[in-house]
């Protein structure tokens, strides 16, 4: 949950993993995308763990990929915290 104009939003994010070609260039269609960049997955975990420049439910996408992937140790403390902070907002 979090607060929204009115009071408590909840929202459910659907999330996909898509495997494109490597020669895949997206392109912005919705006038919501400005642009795209591509960054090497060390620089992503970087910026989700040290910063706020990513929306907060896009950081919780990111952490659960991070999980997923091993980036984040899911047997570590941290990974148990994160997982069940993601798991306690269903």
């Amino acid at each position: 949950m979090r607060q929204a104009d009115g009071g408590l939003r909840r929202d459910i994010l659907h999330v996909y993993d898509l495997e494109l070609p490597e020669d895949f260039t997206p392109t912005p269609h919705d006038d919501e995308v400005e642009h795209f960049e591509l960054w090497p997955i060390a620089r992503v975990l970087e910026v989700v763990r040290d910063t706020d420049s990513v929306k907060f439910n896009v950081n919780l996408v990111l952490i659960d990929l991070l999980l997923r992937e091993g980036l984040i140790d899911p047997a570590s403390a941290e990974g148990h915290s994160l997982r069940n902070g993601l798991q306690a907002g269903a």
